[in-house]
């Protein structure tokens, strides 16, 4: 399961629940699919664990996206690892 926690500027940011027991990550995807190629940024501090399919300057909006919301993103981390 996948549940959605952020959607933003096209991007979806959601948890995989099987890797709860990883540290806090966030992974992106565009609009509502889910592929393997989609991004992986570590929480806690915020940086680029996979880019996947996006270029430097659509992360650079990701990471961005993800530092405004961060403490947000952590809250629901912490929610559902619990």
């Amino acid at each position: 399961m996948s549940p959605v926690v952020h959607r933003e500027q096209g991007f979806s940011f959601y948890f995989v629940l099987a890797d709860l027991s990883e540290p806090a990550h966030v992974h992106v995807g565009e609009g509502k699919s889910r592929r393997s190629d989609d991004a992986k940024i570590w929480l806690n501090p915020v940086h680029v664990a996979r880019a996947g399919r996006f270029s430097p300057h659509t992360m650079a909006r990701i990471l961005h996206i993800v530092e405004v919301n961060q403490s947000q993103l952590l809250e629901q981390w912490s929610r559902h690892d619990q």
